[in-house]
C-alpha cells in the first residue's frame, strides 16, 4: 500500500509538472 501510494504521488508530481509546464509552454506561444 504504502509503495503503491507513494508511486502515485511521484506520478501526480510529474503529471502536474510535464502539465505545468506544457500549459505555461503553449501560453508563450499563444502570446
Amino acid at each position: 500500500m504504502k509503495r503503491n501510494i507513494s508511486a502515485d504521488m511521484v506520478a501526480i508530481m510529474i503529471a502536474g509538472a510535464i502539465i505545468y509546464r506544457l500549459t505555461d509552454w503553449s501560453c508563450s506561444r499563444t502570446i
